[in-house]
This record gives C-alpha cells, structure tokens and sequence, in this order.
C-alpha cells in the first residue's frame, strides 16, 4: 500500500538522520522471525544476505539509498497525491535529491 511506502522512507530518513556515525543503531530482534514464512517465503534470503551494506560502515548510505527509492516509488503512485504529507515529502525528497545533484541511485 502506498503508506507502507512512505512509512518505509520515513523510517530510513530517521536512520540517516541519527547522530550516531561510527556504529549501528540498536536493531530489534526480528518480530515475525520464522512464524511467517508466506510473507517473504520460505526460501527467502536472511537479512544479513539481501542488505549487507546495512550491517557495515556503510549503513548510512545504504539508508540514505533506501529512502530515495522509497520516497520516489511513494509520488509516482497515483494516490499518493491524496496524503496530507505529499507536499512535504515532495519538498524533502526534491531537496534531497536536488542537493545530490540528482545523483542518487540505489545500489545492488
């Protein structure tokens, strides 16, 4: 759902904003562990494995990554228009972007 989307580059701009840069922040232990296997299946690669950037020196670029994508997937949905927080999203991921020089783009 196109909140879901949103409140994922919500979540990932808090991340980038933390003051903490030499370590990690505190993660929580993983709350649907394997209880839930049809959300993501049951072949489904660990964490460690499908985001190793998020668990190293470079977790603050890999959020910031995060966000961008996010947050653009969230204002090109067609009912993303409708959430009271667009404008603001639109002006912070423009600003963003803009200040990258358009050159954010997630990598692998």
């Amino acid at each position: 759902p196109t909140h879901a989307v949103k409140n994922s580059g919500l979540a990932d701009i808090h991340l980038v904003r933390t003051a903490t840069t030499s370590r990690l922040p505190p993660a929580v232990p993983d709350v649907l562990g394997d209880h839930v296997p049809s959300l993501v299946g049951p072949q489904a690669p660990a964490f460690a494995d499908r985001h190793p950037r998020a668990l190293g020196p470079e977790w603050k670029t890999w959020a910031s990554e995060r966000f961008t994508v996010a947050w653009r997937d969230f204002l090109q949905r067609p009912d993303a228009a409708h959430d009271p927080q667009f404008d603001t999203i639109k002006h912070i991921y423009e600003s963003v972007v803009g200040a990258a020089g358009g050159r954010r783009r997630p990598r692998p």
